[in-house]
């Protein structure tokens, strides 16, 4: 419950004045005069039953309280993106929207509430399960929860990106950091399609030389020479596979 709902419960002028709320709230909204556009917003909002008008009125206050949050800074920001918080979850209620739940997982993100922000991704990848940058954010947070589901959520990415190096480095960081899973296959795989990357080579090499892996280790460390030929670090390398 907020201020406004408790000032406006037995405003008898609401309904009456709906029509001139909602232009000032559209007209002040337009003019990027933010606080004035969510006062006259929330007159408008608790006159009309109608979704459409509840639904618009609800997206444009998150925008008000987001745009002036950004702005601030220290108690004062926290308050604004909480008010915009509340109005995504006051949308919730109406709808199981995707934009209510883009707006909770950036908002709680953003406050680095990340317990809070997962189930607002998993929502996200659930209805665009092929939007790469969603399933790269909700790894990230996995993983700042030290959850194992990091590990999944990054291969995604890497499924539908192979060619996002960097995506790939995160998947090995995660399965170090977190989980048991297989960490030289992730580094063969790595090696398999980025041959002419020394950094590649070496962390391939290096991973077969502690598992035991000495004579398909050779043959890696001689590609890292191949690339670079001034590596001399990569014979002691040979040396030890030898």
């Amino acid at each position: 419950t907020t201020p406004w709902d408790k000032k406006l419960a037995n405003d008898s002028s609401i309904k009456m004045n709906f029509g001139t709320n909602l232009s000032f709230g559209k007209d002040y909204y337009n003019k990027q005069n933010y606080d004035k556009a969510a006062e006259y917003l929330w007159k408008a909002l608790p006159a009309t039953a109608e979704p459409k008008y509840q639904n618009w009125i609800i997206k444009k206050l998150i925008q008000c309280y987001y745009q002036r949050g950004i702005k601030m800074k220290g108690e004062q920001a926290v308050a604004y993106l909480d008010s915009a918080l509340i109005m995504s979850y006051r949308g919730l209620e109406l709808e199981d929207d995707e934009h209510y739940h883009y707006w909770g997982a950036s908002i709680q993100k953003l406050l680095q509430r990340y317990a809070c922000a997962i189930p607002h991704y998993e929502k996200l990848v659930e209805s665009q399960p092929e939007n790469k940058d969603y399933w790269k954010t909700l790894a990230e947070m996995y993983a700042r929860m030290k959850d194992e589901k990091a590990i999944a959520a990054q291969q995604k990415v890497v499924d539908l990106d192979p060619d996002d190096a960097e995506a790939a480095e995160r998947l090995i960081m995660y399965t170090k950091a977190i989980g048991d899973g297989d960490l030289l296959g992730l580094y063969r795989d790595r090696y398999e399609k980025d041959k002419n990357n020394p950094e590649v080579c070496w962390q391939y090499g290096d991973e077969l030389i502690k598992m035991g892996e000495f004579e398909t280790a050779i043959p890696v460390f001689k590609q890292y020479l191949a690339v670079k030929p001034d590596g001399i670090d990569a014979y002691s390398k040979l040396g030890e596979a030898y």
